[in-house]
């Protein structure tokens, strides 16, 4: 495994949250590339760690939840941005700018 996954680039108190946070499509060594690592977390919580540290991801997104999340998959879905819009259409569209944004910052 490359070192570079398991460090702490910015310094924080919270290198697991850096480490998803700044998640990086391109990164070649990294067995879990094909799915953005904190894409998940942030389309659930309601925190926004940009807010304390301008350097992460800009989360204003929160609120869906494990099983809408899971429910948008399905053997059609091949890519992340099939699944972005599988899982606005099954949601109403619910946060779609927002959802949107968030899938753009992680590279999708």
């Amino acid at each position: 495994m490359d070192m570079e996954l398991l460090t702490n680039p910015n310094g924080t108190n919270h290198p697991h949250l850096d480490v998803e946070e700044n998640f990086n499509p391109n990164l070649a060594s990294d067995p879990f590339k094909w799915i953005p690592q904190g894409l998940f977390y942030d389309l659930k919580d309601t925190r926004n760690d940009f807010l304390f540290d301008p350097t992460m991801v800009n989360d204003q997104v929160s609120d869906y939840s494990n099983q809408q999340m899971f429910n948008a998959f399905s053997s059609s879905i091949t890519t992340l941005g099939l699944y972005k819009t599988n899982l606005l259409l099954q949601n109403g569209n619910n946060q779609s700018t927002q959802v949107t944004s968030l899938f753009s910052q992680y590279g999708y």
